[in-house]
Order: structure tokens, then C-alpha cells, then sequence
């Protein structure tokens, strides 16, 4: 049995462990162990003042670490993947309890070996454990799987010959997290001046969300002590510990899909030594790090660099008002040419509700007494989003901005590209309530329908056959084209796509025409596939259970005892029955 610690020290994640016969052999050669951690301990020079710099001794070794070759085992034993990712970590110097006998257990060691008896407080100490060295791409996967694997209670140990201890799962939470940024593309590319003057180009999380903060905020103050035992640059601290793992997960984590699907290829006949950007660019796409640029372009690029990413981070929390953009659909139901209007607005921070319009900013005197020079808080957010955002330059070229005319393939091109971007840096977008809705885009509606049986002379309504029907009922299943509870035929919706725009109008209500959806339903179209399966399962496919479909799913429909058990169809109410006589469920 081994009890598995994690530490993220050196740049990469370290695992150690404790091993149970290990511990029980020390515990029978006490004195040895005496007599091995009394030659080992510190000595101390009571009379040295604070100036004097002492030579620190090599920790003494942890008396029932597991070996290296020992944790790789019984790892790939329970992770047969595992292996190929796992390589000799060299020792980490950790600070644990001990005595003079050597370390103490961990709390999930002592809880395997039992109740200890201690007649003295423990002295805090370091030990050298030797340790496993995870490749930091396969890092997050493995510890989230270990995390949801060894949570095993006490009469089920026997099952695994290793236990997670509290940084296992700690990290598990981290990496969760990690994963979650990664989905959420919430990544950004930056340039790192190494302290020996190297520039070295990183993906790191962008954490400046009000969910990642907090998050952050959450793994910060539950970090466990194991985890902040290590002896390296970082000294205990939490932050600096937990703020090099993200990056490193991240960091990873782009870089290997990046190389995976050949993107420097984009590059390769680009000079660094005459673009600097490439030299960026080959540096983040890569699997070397390192900014190979001209010698007199490293300020440059680093100062470029820098403002970039503050561009993302420039919005003040502390003010009182905020810019705001309401994007308006025109009102003339006519063809995709008309325009839509993007009207600038001052918001308040702390009420979202109350709204500035700009044509009040530069008419109406009064807003002065709710804000500090408005116009001029206007104009400048109005400039630092422009560098987001370029198009609203061109309402710069005014001295009185109050909006600005868009597209229809604009007002698609800012809703997808430029809102979420916005937002992040302290924009507030208003957009259309129908954006982003189901109901506003191509979905799918599962027919369910009676499975015609031969012989079966009944009508399809609940009480009318013989058979019993119920969640095992075969039915008869396809899928239909819809906009919300609107089914759409093949030629109505061959005229929603003719007209030629991400954003069209149908019966007074705006629809999203994305080229992913047109792809997905001419490919359904094509289909016409009917399926046979149980009620239940055709309940399951209708919610989306076990299906990978590119459209959203947006409901059932039914017919004959179909639509009467789900209430989909048809208005005469389902018949009362009695419950039998001892019936318990």
C-alpha cells in the first residue's frame, strides 16, 4: 500500500509517496532510524548572529518513502496509460512533522496503520523523498483520475495498492479548473523576460473573470500545508506556487494541440530575425519556448507585448460608469441590407439598469451631476475599445459620437467575434433578448410515434389495445428541422438559407443562420433515417442523453398513446386508474 502526495516544484509536477511496509520495517529497526536521524539533524550555532550565513546539510532521507521504481509500479498497475508519462523526478526536500525517529505518517497513513502514541509535539524538519516526475500535458488527466478513482473508504483499500493523500486531490481540483479555462478559451498569449535576460513566449490563463477569481481566490485558501512543504524558490508561498502550475497545465495543454494540428507550418517561411512577431509567434507555436528575435527589437516587441495585454485589463472597477454598447435589429422588415444601429451608452457599475444615452451625454447637462466629465469618459472608452473593437473608430472621426450603422453580416461578425471580448474588458453589450436562445436559432424536434404492430387492430390511444404499453413500448423515432415549436419543412428551410445572411427574419422574429447549422441539417435532410427504440430511450435522445448532434435539441412531439402519456398532443386527459391493492412503489 502506498499512500501518493503531489507537488508542483521545479516547473513540473512531483509525485512521492508512502510506502506501508516501508513504514512497518522502520518501525521495527527504531534504533537504527535513531541513530541515522541524530547524525543527520542541523547544527545550530546559538551564537551566530543574524548576518551569518551557515551551511545548510543535506536533509536526511524520508525512513518510508516509496522508491521511485515502487511508485512507477503500483501507478501504472491502477493507470496501465500512465506509464509513458511517468519518468524519475530526482528528490524533493520537504518539510514534514518528525522527531528524532525520523518523518512522522501522514493523516491518511496514520488512519491505514492506526492510532499513534506520540510523548512529544512534533518538530518541523526536512526530509529528501525521491519523486516521480509527470509529463505536465498528461498531469491534469491523471489527477483527475486518480482523484475519481482512489476514493475508496476503509473496507474497500484492499482494492488499490495506492491511496491518495490531500494534494492529490487538491491538484485534481486545480487541473479541474485548468480544463475549464481551456474550454472556455479563457488563455491568453503572452512574452516572458527570463531573469537572465532571455524572452520566452507563454500561454497563461487569463484569471481577471469574476468566476475565476473567485475560484482562484477558493484554491488559494484551501491550499493543504503538503502542498506548500516543498524547500524551492517559491518558499511556501501560495500564490507563486499556484499561479506556476496553472501556467504550466495551460501552457502545455495549447502547445500540444497547436503542434499536434501543425500550426508553425503557418510560419515557416517567415524570417524572426525580421519580423519580430514571428519570432513571437514561432515561439507560442513551437515546442521551444524561446524568442529568437534581433538583438535590438527584444524592447520592442516586449513593450508591445505588455501593452497588448493591457489593453485587455484597462477597464477601472472603481468608476462609477462604464461604456456601454445596445445593439439594435432594424425595424423595416425588408431585405438583409438593412441596417442595424450599435448605440453608445454610459452604464452604471453598480445599477446595470440605468443607462446613459450619448445623444444625452452631449445635450443634457444635468447627466454632469450623476458623472465626472462625461464626455470625456465617452470618448476615451470609446478609444480603448476601438483597439478591440477597430470599427468604432469610425465613429471617432466625430466630436459627438452617439452610434454607430452596421451590416447585417456586421451585427453577425460583432454578436460572435467581438461581444464576448468586450464584455471581458469591462464592456457592457446590450444585445437583442432572441440572441443567444434556442428558439432563435435551427434546432431539432424528435417525432416519436406508436410502433405499428402486425395484427394490431387498435386505434394508438392509451386503453385501446390489449397490449400493455409503457417506457419499454417500441416506438418509432425521426428527427425534424425546427425553429422553437415551429417544424420546418425541407423547402421552407432551403428559403431561409437562400436568403444569403447569417441573420434573417421569419414571420416578425430574427433567426441565427449559422454555416454549421446549414451544414448540419442538409446532412439530416439527406438522411431521413427513421429509428426504432424504447419510449425511454426516445425520452433520452429527446433531452440530448448520449448524443453528439452539431443542432440543439429543443423538445418532442408525439402521436396516438405517445401523445397522450407525454402530453404533447391531443386534449382528452388521461384516464384515472385505481391503484391496485398492495401495491408498494
Amino acid at each position: 500500500m502506498l499512500v501518493i502526495h503531489a507537488n508542483f516544484s521545479r516547473g513540473g509536477l512531483r509525485l512521492w509517496a508512502e510506502s506501508l511496509p516501508a513504514y512497518r520495517g522502520a518501525a521495527q529497526s527504531g534504533a537504527e532510524v535513531v541513530k541515522e536521524a541524530e547524525d543527520s539533524l542541523p547544527q545550530i550555532d546559538l551564537n551566530a548572529t543574524a548576518e551569518v550565513v551557515t551551511t545548510v546539510p543535506v536533509p536526511p532521507v524520508h525512513t518510508f518513502a516509496a522508491s521511485t521504481m515502487d511508485l512507477m509500479g503500483a501507478l501504472s498497475l491502477v493507470f496501465p496509460d500512465s506509464q509513458k508519462n511517468l519518468a524519475s523526478g530526482g528528490s524533493l526536500s520537504i518539510m514534514l512533522p518528525g522527531d528524532v525517529w525520523g518523518a512522522w505518517p501522514s493523516d491518511q497513513m496514520a488512519s491505514i496503520v492506526g492510532d499513534l502514541d506520540r510523548a512529544s509535539d512534533p518538530l518541523i524538519q526536512a526530509f529528501s523523498v525521491p519523486s516521480v516526475l509527470v509529463d505536465t500535458v498528461a498531469a491534469p488527466e491523471l489527477l483527475i483520475a486518480m482523484d475519481d478513482v482512489l476514493h475508496v473508504d476503509l473496507s474497500s483499500r484492499a482494492a488499490h495498492p495506492i491511496e491518495c493523500g490531500a494534494s492529490i486531490r487538491y491538484w485534481a481540483s486545480v487541473s479541474r479548473f485548468a480544463m475549464d479555462l481551456l474550454a472556455d478559451q479563457r488563455f491568453i498569449a503572452t512574452l516572458v523576460q527570463k531573469r537572465e535576460g532571455q524572452l520566452e513566449a507563454w500561454w497563461q490563463p487569463w484569471l481577471h473573470d469574476e468566476d475565476a477569481r473567485w475560484r482562484t481566490g477558493a484554491l488559494l485558501t484551501s491550499m493543504p500545508p503538503i502542498v506548500r512543504a516543498v524547500l524551492d524558490r517559491h518558499d511556501g508561498r501560495p500564490w507563486p506556487i499556484l499561479s506556476e502550475a496553472l501556467q504550466a497545465f495551460i501552457d502545455a495543454s495549447v502547445r500540444s494541440t497547436l503542434l499536434d494540428q501543425s500550426f508553425s507550418e503557418a510560419i515557416e517561411d517567415r524570417d524572426p530575425q525580421q519580423d519580430p512577431h514571428v519570432a513571437w509567434l514561432a515561439g507560442l507555436l513551437g515546442a521551444q519556448r524561446a524568442v529568437e528575435e534581433a538583438t535590438d527589437t527584444e524592447a520592442t516587441l516586449l513593450q508591445g507585448a505588455g501593452r497588448w495585454v493591457a489593453r485587455l485589463d484597462e477597464a477601472r472597477p472603481d468608476q462609477a460608469f462604464r461604456l456601454a454598447l445596445r445593439l439594435c435589429e432594424p425595424t423595416i422588415n425588408d431585405t438583409p441590407d438593412n441596417m442595424w444601429t450599435l448605440r453608445f451608452l454610459l452604464q452604471s457599475t453598480s445599477n446595470p439598469e440605468l443607462v446613459i444615452e450619448a445623444a444625452q451625454v452631449w445635450t443634457d447637462g444635468a447627466v454632469g451631476s450623476q458623472v465626472d466629465d462625461p464626455g470625456k469618459l465617452l470618448l476615451t472608452e470609446l478609444g480603448r475599445s476601438s483597439r478591440i473593437y477597430p470599427k468604432l473608430e469610425q465613429a471617432l472621426e466625430t466630436t459627438v459620437p452617439e452610434q454607430l450603422t452596421l451590416a447585417t453580416t456586421e451585427a453577425y461578425e460583432f454578436l460572435t467575434e467581438y461581444m464576448a471580448v468586450l464584455e471581458e474588458s469591462g464592456v457592457g453589450v446590450l444585445c437583442p433578448g432572441w440572441w443567444g436562445a434556442s428558439e432563435s436559432r435551427l434546432g431539432l424536434r424528435l417525432q416519436v410515434d406508436p410502433l405499428a404492430r402486425e395484427n394490431d387492430d387498435s386505434t394508438g390511444q392509451i386503453g385501446t389495445s390489449q397490449g400493455m404499453i409503457g417506457l419499454g413500448s417500441l416506438v418509432r423515432c425521426r428527427w425534424n428541422l425546427a425553429i422553437g415549436d415551429e417544424l420546418l419543412t425541407p423547402e421552407e428551410f432551403e428559403e431561409l438559407v437562400k436568403q444569403g445572411a447569417p441573420l434573417v427574419q421569419r414571420d416578425g422574429r430574427w433567426l441565427s443562420i449559422r454555416e454549421e447549422d446549414v451544414k448540419a441539417a442538409r446532412a439530416l435532410v439527406e438522411a431521413e433515417q427513421e429509428q426504432e427504440m424504447t419510449a425511454l430511450e426516445a425520452i433520452r435522445m429527446s433531452h440530448g442523453w448520449g448524443e453528439d448532434d452539431d443542432l440543439p435539441i429543443l423538445g418532442m412531439d408525439g402521436s396516438g398513446w405517445v401523445a397522450e402519456l407525454f402530453g404533447s398532443a391531443g386534449s382528452t386527459p388521461m384516464p384515472h386508474i385505481e391503484q391496485p391493492r398492495g401495491f408498494i412503489g
